[in-house]
């Protein structure tokens, strides 16, 4: 049996979602500069790696927090109309 897949996209104030994208910069930058400073290509790898790493896991979030079944996106949609 296949199930169609809804995906939806709550809207988040821009201050959110830009405080979480300039920290994901910020972690790189931080993981980065260490190697350059001590002129360790291992430290640059590592930060890059690890980065890389952080970048997937939060774009995995992304997509299995917003993806519901059609009953699902129902339920999802009610909600937020008998809180608004």
């Amino acid at each position: 049996m296949t199930y169609k897949t809804i995906i939806i996209a709550p809207k988040e104030p821009i201050g959110t979602s830009m405080a979480r994208d300039m920290f994901t910069v910020l972690c790189a930058i931080a993981l980065a500069v260490p190697g350059w400073w001590f002129g360790s290509w291992v430290l640059e790898t590592i930060g890059f790696i690890v980065f890389c790493v952080v970048i997937l896991t939060r774009a995995s979030q992304l997509l299995t927090q917003c993806r519901f079944t059609p009953d699902e996106a129902r339920a999802k949609i009610a909600e937020w109309e008998s809180g608004q």
